[in-house]
């Protein structure tokens, strides 16, 4: 394990006094529609980006890529974290809550209410999120473990992450199951399909995993910022039995002078889509794997964005 940036730690610690902050309170738990798949909801037509807030346990639905704000999804009985959508366009929104288990909140493509909310059963804190394009089911990371919901549904089967941690997942398009650890280390681990059991990979390079994604053949990590005043650096991994050969990194330049860590991205064809900016107020549209500036920023000033997803 390698030592990371100053800036990562910086985001991360502040990421964590946000956090608490935002949950000290007890709020319901909104009640699912009965509705419960009866089909996508397309009132709202187009693909759509959702973006958590960290400081207003919100959720913000734009159109995509034009980025006007269509809706905002509210009465979470926590703070929302990364968030997934599956290849039907229903949007899974995974909460953390500090005293007990958190939920899960599925909504339908511009759905404003849950279609259906699954409890999550700890004991770590709900993060991160993937739907296994083979079988529906619903795999969502609680730090030290995993929880998978067969369909995204009922009550979950739980598979401890190794050594590695479960920070974030992510699923291939064969039902394999990445993980990626909670503090910024430089190791992932794969849970095969069918499997019980995860298994070690060893990265070729340090990387300072914080957040991944499946994306075109190959893992995509985020690996924070080398300092202050660096760019965004994305890493591409293919992996080879118990090993990672790592390349990159793609940089991503922001309009912020100063970075900071603990976000999430989304992948959508050829771009990348990631909050940065001052506390993380803007969302910034990259080609990818090119890099370099944004072709569009999103602008919500004052709210902190955290994880995103896109609803196609």
């Amino acid at each position: 394990m390698s030592h990371f940036h100053l800036a990562k730690n910086v985001g991360f610690i502040g990421l964590v006094f946000t956090v608490l902050a935002c949950n000290a309170q007890s709020p319901t738990v909104p009640t699912p529609s009965s509705n419960y798949r009866t089909g996508v909801n397309r009132s709202t037509s187009g693909e759509l980006l959702y973006a958590s807030a960290s400081d207003s346990d919100d959720v913000f639905v734009f159109s995509y890529p034009q980025g006007s704000l269509v809706q905002t999804l509210t009465g979470f009985a926590y703070l929302p974290q990364f968030m997934c959508s599956d290849s039907s366009g229903n949007v899974f929104v995974p909460t953390t809550n500090f005293s007990s288990a958190g939920y899960i909140y599925e909504f339908a493509h511009g759905g404003s209410q849950p279609i259906e909310t699954l409890t999550d059963p700890g004991p770590g804190y709900a993060r991160g999120c993937s739907v296994d394009p083979t079988t529906g089911n619903l795999a969502v990371a609680n730090e030290q473990d995993i929880a998978i919901y067969p369909d995204a549904q009922g009550t979950p089967t739980i598979y401890e992450a190794s050594d590695v941690g479960a920070w974030d997942c992510s699923y291939d398009n064969s039902g394999n199951l990445f993980v990626d650890g909670p503090y910024y280390g430089d190791e992932i681990a794969e849970l095969p399909a069918g499997g019980m059991n995860f298994s070690d990979i060893a990265l070729s390079k340090a990387t300072g995993t914080g957040h991944l994604q499946w994306w075109s053949k190959r893992l995509v990590l985020y690996g924070g910022t080398d300092g202050i005043h660096g760019p965004y650096e994305i890493y591409q991994v293919r992996v080879s039995g118990s090993s990672g050969i790592v390349s990159g990194p793609v940089l991503l330049y922001g309009k912020a002078k100063h970075r900071t860590a603990g976000v999430g991205f989304a992948l959508s064809s050829k771009t990348i889509v990631m909050p940065e900016g001052p506390a993380h107020s803007l969302l910034d549209l990259w080609h990818y794997p090119k890099g370099g500036k944004p072709y569009k920023i999103i602008n919500r000033q004052p709210y902190a964005f955290y994880g995103v997803a896109i609803s196609e």
